[in-house]
Order: C-alpha cells, then sequence, then structure tokens
C-alpha cells in the first residue's frame, strides 16, 4: 500500500476546540490530585494506611484496564463511518467520567472509627469506576491528536493553544473554585466543589466535540488502512513486542513518566505543604496559582516560537522538565507565602517549556510507532502510556502513605511535629526535584528523532498512506 495522502492544514477555530480537552483533562486531574488524598485521609477520617491501599489498588487496576482499553476500542466500530473511529467513545467517556468525578466525594454515611470497610470498598470501586471511563475519554481525544494535526507546525500549534486551556484549569482549580468554596473540615464542600467542576468539564466537553471531528480525510485514512490490514491485523502482544523496540518512544515515555510522577505528588501533597508547614489558609493556593498563570503567559510564546524553533522540540522539552526541577526543590526550604508565591511563577514560566512541546514530540514518537508496525494505533499508544503513568500513581500511594507514618504525620493535629513537616517538604519538591532532573537528563543524551532522521520518518509514512 503506497497510497500518497496529503497533510490537512487546521483551522484556529479546529486547534482552539482541540484545546478543550486540556482545559477538561486538567481540571478532573487537578481535583484529583489536590483533594481526593486529602479528603478521605483528613477530611472522612480513613486511616493513612487504608488509603494509601486504597490508591494502590486503584492504580494497579489501572495498568490493567489502561492498555487493553486503547487496544480494544482503536479500532473500527459500526459507527465509525458516518461518525469518526473517536468521536462516539470521547463523547461515552467524557459523560460518564463526568458522572464518577462527583460520586468520588460522594461517600457512604458511615463513622470509619467503627467500621471502615464500607468506605474503603467505596473508594476503589468508584476510583477504578471513574478511570475506566477517563481511561476512554483521553486515548481517544489524545489519541486522535497524531491524526488530526499532521504537519509540524500544525502539532506545535495545537499543542500550545492547548497548553494555554491547561494553564486555565490550574487557575480554576486553585485560584476559584478550591479557594473560594473549600472549607477545611467540613466535607461537604467538597462534594459541592466537585458538582461545580462537574459543570465547567461539561461545558468542556461540549466545547470539544467540533475539535474532534474527523474530516472525511481522516475517516478515509483510518478506514482505508484498516481495511488494507484486515486480514494481517497485529495481535496484541506482537503490537507490544514492536513499540517496546522503538527507543524514541520509550525514551519520551520514561521522561513523561518520570514528569508525571512529580507533578503528580507535587499537587497531592499540596494541601499539607499549605495547611502544616506554611500554616496558612488557602489564600495561598489562589495567590500562587495567579502566579504561575503569569509566568505562564509571558512565557509561552518564547518558547513555542523562538526556544523551541532554535533549540528542537526534544531540546526544549529537557530544559522545561529541568527548570520545574529547580521550582519543586525550593520547596524543601522556603518558609513564606511570599517564597511559595514566587517559585509558583518560576515554575509557570519553566514548565511552559515543557507544555509547549511534549505533545509534538510524543506525535513524532508515535509516528515512529506507526511507521515500524504499519498501522495506526495511537489510543493503543496512549493506552499503554496510562499504563506506566498509573504505575507512577501507584507508587504515589504508597509513598506518600510510607512517609506519612515513618514521619509520624498526623492527620487533624493543629501542628506536626519537625519529622513530619519535612516529610511533606520531601514529597512536595525533594522527590519532584530529582525525578524531573532524570526526565530531562535521559531526552538530552539519548533522544534522536529530529532533523533529518524525523523527515525521513514523514517521507515514510506519505509512502506507506499513514
Amino acid at each position: 500500500m503506497s497510497t500518497e495522502w496529503e497533510d490537512e492544514k487546521v483551522s484556529i477555530g479546529k486547534r482552539t476546540s482541540y484545546s478543550m480537552i486540556w482545559l477538561f483533562d486538567y481540571i478532573v486531574i487537578a481535583g484529583q490530585l489536590l483533594l481526593l488524598f486529602h479528603y478521605y485521609q483528613v477530611e472522612i477520617g480513613l486511616s493513612t494506611a487504608l488509603v494509601g491501599l486504597a490508591f494502590t489498588i486503584f492504580a494497579v487496576w489501572n495498568m490493567i484496564n489502561d492498555p487493553l482499553i486503547g487496544f480494544l476500542t482503536d479500532k473500527p466500530m459500526r459507527w465509525s463511518k458516518k461518525w469518526g473511529l473517536r468521536m462516539p467513545w470521547i463523547i461515552i467517556g467524557g459523560v460518564l467520567t463526568t458522572l464518577f468525578y462527583v460520586l468520588l466525594f460522594t461517600v457512604p454515611n458511615v463513622d470509619p472509627k467503627e467500621n471502615p470497610w464500607p468506605i474503603f470498598w467505596y473508594v476503589v470501586i468508584m476510583t477504578c469506576l471513574y478511570d475506566t471511563f477517563y481511561t476512554i475519554l483521553t486515548c481517544h481525544a489524545y489519541g486522535g491528536f497524531a491524526n488530526v494535526f499532521r504537519t509540524r507546525e500544525d502539532r506545535r500549534k495545537g499543542g500550545t493553544i492547548g497548553q494555554f486551556m491547561g494553564t486555565a484549569s490550574r487557575f480554576i482549580m486553585m485560584g476559584i473554585l478550591i479557594p473560594l468554596i473549600l472549607v477545611t473540615g467540613d466535607p461537604s464542600t467538597y462534594i459541592t466543589c466537585s458538582l461545580f467542576t462537574a459543570i465547567v468539564i461539561g461545558v468542556a466537553l461540549i466545547l470539544f466535540i467540533p475539535g474532534i471531528h474527523e474530516s472525511e480525510a481522516v475517516k478515509t485514512r483510518y478506514l482505508a488502512v484498516w481495511e488494507y490490514l484486515k486480514e494481517r491485523r497485529l495481535p496484541y502482544f506482537k503490537f507490544l513486542k514492536i513499540v517496546f523496540k522503538q527507543r524514541n518512544y520509550m525514551l519520551t515515555l520514561f521522561s513523561f513518566a518520570m514528569f508525571t510522577f512529580s507533578y503528580a505528588l507535587y499537587y497531592a501533597t499540596t494541601l499539607y505543604l499549605i495547611e502544616d508547614v506554611l500554616r496558612v489558609g488557602l489564600e495561598a493556593m489562589a495567590l500562587a496559582a495567579i502566579s504561575y498563570t503569569i509566568g505562564f503567559l509571558i512565557s509561552i510564546w518564547l518558547w513555542s516560537r523562538f526556544v523551541a524553533d532554535r533549540l528542537g522540540h526534544s531540546n526544549t522539552w529537557a530544559l522545561g522538565l529541568a527548570a520545574l526541577g529547580v521550582a519543586y526543590l525550593a520547596a524543601m526550604w522556603y518558609t513564606t507565602v511570599f517564597e511559595y508565591v514566587l517559585w509558583h511563577f518560576i515554575a509557570g514560566v519553566g514548565s511552559t517549556g515543557f507544555y509547549a512541546v511534549w505533545q509534538s514530540v510524543f506525535s513524532d514518537a508515535y509516528d515512529e510507532v506507526t511507521d515500524a508496525a504499519g498501522v495506526h494505533q495511537e489510543a493503543s499508544l496512549v493506552g499503554i502510556n496510562n499504563f506506566f503513568f498509573r504505575f507512577c500513581w501507584a507508587i504515589i500511594g504508597m509513598v506518600m502513605a510510607g512517609i506519612f507514618i515513618l514521619t509520624g504525620y498526623v492527620p487533624g493535629a493543629s501542628v506536626q511535629k519537625p519529622s513530619a513537616q519535612m516529610g511533606i517538604r520531601i514529597l512536595v519538591g525533594g522527590i519532584p526535584a530529582v525525578c524531573c532532573f532524570i526526565g530531562a537528563l535521559v531526552i538530552v543524551l539519548f533522544y534522536n528523532l529530529k532533523g533529518e532522521k524525523r523527515e525521513q520518518l514523514m517521507k515514510s509514512l506519505r509512502e506507506k498512506g499513514l
């Protein structure tokens, strides 16, 4: 099969609509990371060990279901010719993700001290159901990016607009919803916050639909390739074998997993840093969100248009990740709200370099896998990504619970002892910083899908009709 497909130019309207997936995704991630562990441990009163165990079971389930869901749904269905390969899955996953996000914060009315098991199993079941539908949504939303955005310029522009929405989502959660609605010590306010969150992400999902709409050219490319490969379709484990031989994909995956672990651990312990180390109110979170957003806004075009053009996408990825690591590391020593806010500004500038190009770098890595496999299975790749990212989540649950127990953290205590405060600093600063530095280093030293090698890859894909 050697059909050539012309790369379509993506309009500004479609790029903007597609960016709504970042608004949806980052809002639910921020809400889950910032609130969930703290909600069950401190507000509901479930023991630290059981919260850690529940989140570990949830993460193991994610590791199993994520790659399989991507693989099982990444194929033409009866609706594909009319509605496209991905849009129906996105609507199903998005609606049910919204519903189960609210249910995460509506626990049974049971005293966890007398009988913790109903709440424990509620956490396990609800988080697993929530993530199943979240996986369906994200596999197809992010898996479709490489096929909707075919040129290097469109990928960079699409990813840049997406990061505007991602930054807006963090501001909505950290600068508006949580500081204005949440009252620590009152679990009912977490439910109220989740309902307002559901309204925002519901609107984002509706606005995302035009962006994910697949043109006739995109649908034809999908269906033609699948028809051609009907008798030669790759078994799942054979596909995995091909994937794991692709050096640049594996390097990108490892580096992003390091970022995911650092990002998730930082935000999962942010409330503990504010309440138990800095000992200030949630308005500090709002100020930090404003500071981060300003850092993003003044640097996004610099990173996207100048640094990325001159250094290349992969080097910009590494530089931004290293700068984010420095900002995380500062949490090991700052003691005032001013310092907390200042380092969030620096984090906003640094992380923007990474965010400006990560989708573009991943799309290139996906293309290399597609070229080797001879078939588009981007949703399967997102599922594989999620397997490793959820492995990071499993570690987070264990690491948080382990350090809280070892350092003597007492949920709800008015003052935490110095060892517990240092444990929080290690969780929020030390470990995330090291992970960012490692993730940056492997890209600088070993990633080589750039320049002439990338041009040869794109030529090969066109010749194969992929």
